[in-house]
């Protein structure tokens, strides 16, 4: 946490999902936050932005991101997501789910 006067409250950061599930050939998974002006997520490496309330995740393994939300004051509070990742191999058969967008042969 920042160092804040005595006065100053500290924001409450809420980051959502808490945890999901991505296929490894989707679009990535949509995380967001909430509760501060500005926000700062990490490992920024697979993200679209690192500084949005709203940014995309596209990791190749499983990851926990962290956001950092600030107030106007410049006090921060952290909130984490987990994503998880599933390999997008698929064996078809009858009543087989495959994560959209993965080829499947018939």
């Amino acid at each position: 946490m920042a160092e804040c006067s005595h006065i100053t409250t500290y924001p409450t950061i809420t980051a959502t999902p808490k945890s999901l599930y991505r296929c490894s050939n989707d679009n990535g998974v949509l995380l967001n936050a909430n509760g501060g002006v500005r926000y700062l997520w990490r490992p920024a490496q697979t993200l679209s932005d690192s500084t949005g309330a709203s940014v995309r995740a596209k990791p190749d393994k499983n990851t926990t991101y962290y956001v950092r939300g600030y107030n106007a004051d410049g006090c921060w509070m952290e909130d984490s997501v987990q994503v998880y990742v599933l390999t997008a191999k698929a064996s078809v058969t009858a009543d087989t789910t495959v994560c959209n967008g993965s080829p499947a042969i018939l």
